[in-house]
């Protein structure tokens, strides 16, 4: 079992890659061996904002050869693709979206970045599982075909943060069936996984056992919680009172 490391945000999400010795039945080439991600930089507040709200600006070409140029190897673009569905049962993407997440996505790659593309903030899959899970697996067969022809250093995280309901076995029945879906198209892709209740380092063994060799896990680490969201608005009530810095033996 080889163990990679990487940054995957800049607040400190880690990415751990595990390799497994028995080859699964599609029998894809060990590409995750050779992983390289060192310096990442999380692509936030744009195409993972809600429909109709937007949080900030959306990227342009220039952002990514800076951030190239910056000396970073690999952005995360974070995308929420729920918000942007049609009716069921096809659940069709909306083409003007799918475009403007294309031009992210093909800057990056021009710009000699890695990326890593998933689904983000889908609340509804949280809060209901069983009544979204047609939603998720519509998204990932157009994302999965959407981007088959792209060059083998486009990553897909299949969904980031699983917490509220989706969780145990219900949670793993989603990430297996992801890993079906993407490989339909993408034999040999980088697959993602993070585990429940946030993708913590503490339920990193929750995720699926997967044979694949091209599946990876990663999780997020935000300890000490009152250092890394202080200050942090979105947390409401719960955000931690007062300001602090690093250091402590307990830290």
């Amino acid at each position: 079992m080889k163990i990679l490391y990487g940054l995957t945000t800049l607040t400190a999400a880690l990415a751990l890659g595990l390799t497994s010795t028995s080859a699964p039945a599609q029998d894809p080439a060990p590409v995750a061996a050779d992983f390289k991600m060192k310096r990442c930089v999380n692509m936030g507040n744009a195409l993972e904002a809600p429909n109709g709200a937007p949080w900030g600006r959306n990227y342009a070409k220039e952002d990514y050869e800076r951030i190239k140029a910056a000396g970073f190897d690999t952005v995360r673009i974070p995308v929420r693709w729920s918000d942007y569905t049609g009716p069921a049962p096809s659940y069709r993407i909306h083409p003007d979206f799918a475009e403007l997440v294309d031009s992210n996505v093909k800057w990056a790659l021009s710009s000699g970045l890695n990326v890593v593309l998933n689904v983000h903030h889908f609340e509804e899959i949280m809060e209901d599982p069983d009544n979204q899970m047609a939603r998720f697996r519509a998204i990932w067969d157009q994302i999965s075909l959407r981007y088959s022809k792209l060059p083998p250093n486009l990553w897909f995280e299949v969904l980031n943060e699983p917490h509220t309901n989706l969780k145990g076995q219900q949670m793993r029945t989603l990430q297996r069936q992801a890993i079906e879906i993407i490989r339909r198209a993408n034999p040999n892709r980088i697959i993602m996984l993070g585990g429940e209740e946030w993708s913590g380092i503490k339920s990193l063994g929750t995720n699926l056992a997967s044979d694949d060799p091209n599946v990876m896990y990663t999780f997020h680490y935000y300890d000490p919680f009152s250092f890394t969201h202080q200050e942090a608005t979105w947390l409401g009530d719960d955000m931690p009172k007062g300001k602090r810095g690093w250091g402590s033996s307990a830290d």
